[in-house]
């Protein structure tokens, strides 16, 4: 666990200098005593649908969902090694050099206050995983009396909103082929990792209609197989 928390620390200071410099520094040994290694099995629920959350998740090893819960669950996105996830969404870690929307007049950008009932956001282990877990009252504090912690989360608050803006664009768009063609291209590994009804949820469609997609995509890659040794044959006789 110790090896775990050092290097998912390395990690995120090289981050967070490299997205606002060294005034990060005014703070840091506080933050990496407010951060703790935490463990989970496959299917474990790491935060219950509407409770009250404090924390965001350094994805050491192992995948987690984001889901909507309640009489027609959903996933929001599946968050992998390298990946920061909370129940306010998930993000790559590599942030943005563009601010979309600075409020920093007293250094301070107060994070998204979350009722418990606002949305039934859950998150849950669909492998076992080990992540880095940061306390964000610890962080927000920190924003409030240091001007490049305050562009800290500023920075992740907008890669945030500008990879689900993406994501929902991207990832609803277009037939269920498309979609499921645009994911196994961008996010091979993931493809592999999940079953065909998280995957499913993930593209709002339904598992019938998956297995339908990739039972025709199958086909015709089948068919092309076939059909291009044939090709080749009748191209080198026409020589």
């Amino acid at each position: 666990m110790d090896g775990t928390r050092r290097r998912a620390l390395v990690t995120l200071r090289a981050l967070a200098v490299a997205a606002v410099g060294g005034g990060v520094d005014d703070g840091w040994d506080e933050f990496e005593d407010a951060c703790d290694v935490v463990a989970y099995g496959a299917r474990e629920t790491i935060v219950e649908a509407g409770a009250r959350h404090r924390y965001a998740y350094l994805i050491d090893t192992g995948l987690v969902k984001l889901a909507r819960a309640g009489r027609n669950p959903s996933t929001l996105w599946l968050a992998a090694e390298g990946q920061v996830v909370t129940l306010f969404g998930a993000n790559p870690l590599s942030l943005p050099g563009q601010v979309f929307d600075l409020n920093l007049a007293h250094g301070h950008y107060p994070l998204p206050r979350r009722r418990s009932g606002d949305l039934p956001l859950e998150l849950v282990a669909v492998e076992p995983t080990t992540a880095l877990r940061m306390d964000l009252a610890k962080i927000e504090t920190l924003a409030g009396r240091n001007i490049a912690w305050g562009q800290l989360v500023n920075l992740a608050l907008n890669a945030e909103l500008a990879f689900f803006t993406r994501l929902a664009l991207w990832l609803r768009a277009g037939s269920a082929e498309q979609r499921y063609e645009r994911f196994v291209s961008e996010f091979p590994d993931l493809t592999r990792r999940v079953s065909q009804k998280e995957l499913a949820l993930l593209l709002d469609v339904s598992p019938v209609t998956l297995s339908r997609v990739t039972a025709r995509l199958r086909d015709r890659a089948t068919q092309r197989s076939v059909a291009q040794p044939q090709r080749q044959r009748e191209h080198g006789q026409g020589h």
